[in-house]
């Protein structure tokens, strides 16, 4: 409504928090309500992490802007992308607002910190008509910062906290109940998920990763059982009927061991001796201790 804003919305939070999802309900909310906007805004999405170089960026801006990207098909090299963008912001006599979401923010961060001083500098030219919200998981960001970089930065901060068991077996349930599929688990599976991954890390991908996992166990093991029956009656085998029962306590903590085994840094980390394993607890327990440490 005001025609653009000077501060960064900075979003952060632990990983599986909600953060990007949170976002782009919000936005879409604001493009279904459309009441108090002389005009429609034009929203650009663009996630760090899948480019192949921070300057590449600005190539990506351009390319999802619909009045730069008639005029900027094909490859752009970084320097005339971020040219043709310095002018479109410049442009005093443009109304439409962009919203611009930087998501995984801090793979933008470079050595000299240049990309980030010309994204954030557009927010100081008088006709930008440019608001810009950014994502990341380190919380201190903004206080890593080279000075002249923020000098060009206001920041509006909103942190998002893991989500304790009680919200993560909340999410649990709403995904079931969506699939229609609320008496998948029993109770205490559930509970034990939400436990489990509320104790660790808090990301609700990891806790649906689980219990997808725990299906995929059962589903497993009933293909086993069915395989051996077959076998000993050498025909066609009758569906098992305790298929139809919940998923259990115990088949949860073998998807979550399973997991577990397939990640490439546990399995590193439970190969190392005593000593080493002793020397990564410290680093891990000394950085916990620093402020804004994610």
């Amino acid at each position: 409504r005001a025609g653009g804003a000077r501060e960064v919305l900075y979003v952060s939070g632990m990983p599986g928090t909600g953060k990007t999802a949170s976002v782009l309900k919000v936005v879409r909310a604001l493009k279904a309500k459309k009441q108090g906007f002389k005009s429609p805004f034009t929203f650009v999405h663009v996630n760090a992490m899948c480019l192949s170089t921070p300057g590449a960026v600005f190539a990506e801006i351009c390319h999802k802007i619909p009045a730069l990207a008639r005029s900027c098909r094909g490859r752009l090299s970084e320097g005339l992308a971020h040219e043709r963008l310095a002018g479109f912001f410049s442009e005093t006599r443009r109304q439409q607002v962009v919203v611009l979401l930087l998501d995984e923010v801090d793979c933008l961060v470079t050595q000299a910190q240049s990309v980030l001083y010309r994204l954030f500098d557009w927010l100081s030219l008088p006709g930008a008509r440019l608001v810009m919200m950014a994502i990341a998981n380190t919380m201190d960001l903004p206080e890593r910062l080279l000075p002249r970089v923020a000098s060009r930065l206001g920041v509006r901060r909103v942190n998002f906290m893991p989500y304790d068991r009680a919200q993560l077996r909340s999410i649990l349930l709403e995904h079931l109940r969506a699939g229609e599929a609320a008496g998948a688990f029993c109770d205490d599976a559930l509970t034990l998920c939400a436990a489990r991954v509320a104790g660790s890390s808090g990301d609700a991908r990891k806790a649906l990763q689980v219990c997808r996992r725990a299906v995929e166990v059962r589903l497993q093991a009933a293909d086993r059982r069915q395989d051996v029956q077959m076998l000993d009656e050498g025909g066609d085998a009758e569906p098992l009927e305790d298929g139809k029962a919940p998923i259990s306590v115990q088949e949860v903590a073998a998807a979550e061991s399973d997991l577990l085994r397939v990640n490439p840094a546990a399995r590193a980390i439970a190969g190392l001796g005593l000593k080493a394993r002793r020397l990564l607890l410290a680093i891990v327990l000394e950085l916990r201790q620093r402020p804004g440490a994610s």
